[in-house]
């Protein structure tokens, strides 16, 4: 049996990847960019550095995240993004930006978590707390614990 302590292998990399995923309808439902993608055979798990991923969602609006770094297992539609993570809502009604150490997401039912600290920005103030939920079709962030807010009126 090979040795397990060994570093696991490259199976294939690429440099400056960028790609988007499409429903069944033909539109876009996500684009991908990486400065470098690492693949592994062994685990089938694959790496990504520099991630940048942009979510298409139904009303026309996006989230773009960018992450330090990311991987991905098998086929399950789970993108694990470490390091600082932002996560930027365009909207012009309500853009905000997320920030954490760790997101969980799930681009085609374009939901994510976490687990870490969680910094909400937006024009009024900012809210943070510990753990998230974060529903994109509904438009809805859920904090799980120990939130706090400070709110700055635009009026």
């Amino acid at each position: 049996p090979p040795d397990q302590t060994e570093a696991p292998i490259t199976t294939y990399f690429i440099r400056g990847l960028e790609g988007t995923v499409t429903d069944a309808d033909g539109q876009p439902s996500h684009h991908l960019q990486s400065d470098l993608l690492l693949h592994y055979a062994d685990n089938d798990l694959v790496e990504l550095q520099q991630p940048t991923l942009t979510v298409f969602l139904p009303q026309g609006e996006q989230w773009q995240v960018e992450a330090a770094q990311g991987s991905m297992q098998g086929e399950n539609n789970q993108i694990n993004l470490e390091g600082t993570v932002i996560l930027t809502h365009h909207s012009e009604s309500n853009p905000f930006k997320v920030e954490t150490d760790r997101l969980q997401l799930y681009p085609d039912t374009r939901y994510g978590e976490s687990d870490t600290l969680v910094t909400i920005s937006a024009p009024s103030g900012r809210v943070s707390g510990v753990g998230m939920r974060l529903y994109g079709d509904e438009r809805r962030l859920l904090l799980l614990s120990e939130v706090q807010g400070h709110y700055e009126s635009t009026r």
